[in-house]
């Protein structure tokens, strides 16, 4: 029986809380029921990616989401989920850009998609950070 693949989307896999908690369940999970692998956005080697690939994940690297020119990013991960359609579960930890991974896996059948956002505001004023999150908040609400 195959495990249960999960795919993990952050910005980087270095020593921040999300990164770190992600980390902590994937060390003591049982491996060979559930597998997590991780899309992140910069092509950077960061702190957790030896560990990732010795545990038997994989880490994919995208291009940083411009949000201003989604069609490329969009292009990207639907070349991803083309050749890599294991998954069962998206989690995505890019707060106010989770839609963009999300709807691109609703599209490739994955039923269960998750959006987690870490931090309890984004540092743009007040007033866009409302706005913003009503208009992801309605995009979510359509996949």
């Amino acid at each position: 029986m195959h495990p249960i693949r999960i795919l993990q989307v952050f910005t980087t896999m270095g020593r921040g809380g999300a990164e770190s908690m992600i980390m902590n369940y994937y060390r003591h999970m049982d491996r060979s029921k559930v597998q997590f692998d991780f899309i992140v956005h910069r092509n950077q080697s960061a702190a957790f990616d030896d560990e990732i690939k010795a545990l038997g994940g994989s880490i994919y690297y995208l291009p940083e989401i411009n949000p201003l020119f989604p069609k490329q990013y969009y292009q990207e991960l639907r070349t991803f989920f083309k050749t890599h359609n294991q998954y069962n579960i998206v989690h995505s930890h890019i707060n106010t850009f989770s839609s963009f991974p999300l709807k691109i896996a609703k599209e490739f059948g994955i039923e269960t998609r998750i959006a987690h956002a870490h931090i309890a505001m984004d540092p743009i004023d007040l007033k866009s950070t409302f706005k913003s999150k009503s208009s992801i908040i309605e995009a979510l609400k359509k996949l």
